[in-house]
């Protein structure tokens, strides 16, 4: 494995600038060993730097991780990270230098005026002294989850082969129910069965997009995951040498 120190890299991209006319991204993340950086979104932490590998564990969006290692792959680079005690590997286009904001203290309640009183009388020192039924918890309001949403509809509908087997792995742990976004994985695996029946490989993301609209729950999508799955041994049905 090779790690890439900061100034090497910044150089790099310097010398991009400098002799190409082509500028460094905005958003380039410049990280080395030892590091403690965030996540950007949620994501999978594996055994190994690939996607096909052990999942070991779920990291909600603004995780904190400490970098160990880099490895670059075909895909792009990848970081072992110490997390919750256990060390995986993470893509670093999830990672961000950027700690999460803090949540705003919510506003304190305005203040009750006090009201003029008359005499207590017995009766009202008796129900005075009774004990105040508890009110029931008020319960919380359910978490805005629209911006995943959004980001594994977008994997799934025009994102690279990685990102959209990296959205589909993600969907068993994300505990997103959300009826849109099924259906878009839904339709985009019954088009790509329409235009991928010549082909002789199936794409990596196919199987795992599979498995994330099984994770629904859902009986209407059986006949898409049927259709992939009931090829398995059927070459009308779908293209030799495709495994799932």
């Amino acid at each position: 494995m090779r790690i890439h120190s900061v100034s090497s890299r910044a150089a790099a991209a310097c010398l991009a600038f400098l002799f190409l006319g082509v500028a460094a991204p905005a958003t380039a993340f410049f990280a080395e060993a030892g590091h403690t950086v965030w996540t950007s979104e949620e994501t999978l932490l594996f055994d190994t730097p690939r996607q096909n590998s052990k999942v070991e564990g779920h990291l909600p969006v603004g995780s904190e991780v400490k970098l160990l290692s880099s490895h670059d792959g075909m895909s792009g680079r990848w970081w072992e990270v110490w997390w919750n005690g256990k060390t995986g590997w993470v893509r670093e286009k999830v990672l961000t230098a950027e700690a999460p904001k803090a949540p705003e203290p919510a506003a304190p309640a305005a203040a009750i005026p006090a009201q003029a009183t008359e005499p207590a009388s017995a009766a009202t020192d008796a129900a005075a002294a009774a004990p105040v039924p508890a009110m029931p918890a008020t319960p919380s309001p359910p978490q805005d989850r629209s911006a995943d949403i959004a980001r594994l509809m977008a994997h799934i509908k025009t994102g690279s082969v990685e990102d959209r087997t990296h959205a589909c792995q993600l969907l068993p742990y994300s505990g997103l129910t959300d009826a849109a976004l099924f259906d878009a994985l839904d339709g985009w695996l019954k088009d790509r069965y329409a235009r991928q029946r010549n082909r002789v490989q199936v794409e990596d993301d196919v199987p795992r997009c599979v498995q994330g609209l099984a994770s629904s729950g859902n009986n209407k999508y059986l006949p898409t995951i049927e259709l992939w799955n009931g090829g398995r041994n059927n070459p009308s049905r779908q293209p030799s040498g495709t495994k799932l």
